[in-house]
């Protein structure tokens, strides 16, 4: 990871989870995993759908919980060491997994359990609706095409990939609008 400063102190970016791990470590993450409740399992795993730091309103809605249940949830796991908050937003916490390898197991679960395209559709669904009421649609069409993608939806992950590429272009950066565009044509 990377060492920056924070407001609070030293911060470390989020580590890059292409390393691969141990079976052990993996394993060790698994049974730990497995004896958290299910609301926590759902919070956590809408946590490594979405892929970047959240709040509980978001994980609430793609988990299918209430908001006051993920917070509890969310500050069980930070108090075991699972998760780490890496900011606030609108006074909410917003979370992280403390190792990049918490995620890839729950993904995995989730990839075994043969519901993760479901879990990036869900994704996908709660943040487009987000986007258009807020009128951040493109902000966050990268990100919608990227879960439509993992869901196996091409065309609305087209139209998104689409509309990042003009964002893109609009604001001058022509190598993502580039590398946007090549990511549409396949």
């Amino acid at each position: 990871g990377e060492l920056r400063r924070g407001e609070r102190g030293w911060l470390l970016d989020e580590f890059d989870s292409a390393a691969v791990a141990p079976k052990q470590l993996l394993e060790v993450l698994s049974e730990r995993l497995q004896r958290l409740g299910d609301v926590e399992r759902r919070a956590l795993s809408a946590l490594a759908v979405l892929g970047r730091p959240s709040g509980p309103r978001l994980l609430s809605a793609i988990a299918g919980v209430s908001t006051g249940e993920v917070r509890q949830a969310l500050a069980s796991a930070e108090n075991t060491g699972l998760l780490r908050v890496v900011g606030e937003e609108g006074g909410r916490p917003r979370v992280v997994f403390r190792h990049p390898q918490i995620r890839d197991v729950l993904l995995d679960d989730l990839r075994q359990g043969g519901v993760l395209k479901v879990w990036h559709e869900t994704a996908a669904d709660v943040l487009e609706e987000r986007a258009t009421e807020r009128d951040k649609g493109p902000a966050l069409a990268e990100t919608l095409a990227y879960h439509y993608e993992q869901a196996g939806l091409a065309e609305p992950a087209l139209r998104w990939l689409m509309e990042a590429s003009e964002h893109a272009i609009a604001t001058f950066a022509f190598d993502d609008a580039i590398r946007l565009a090549r990511r549409a044509s396949k």
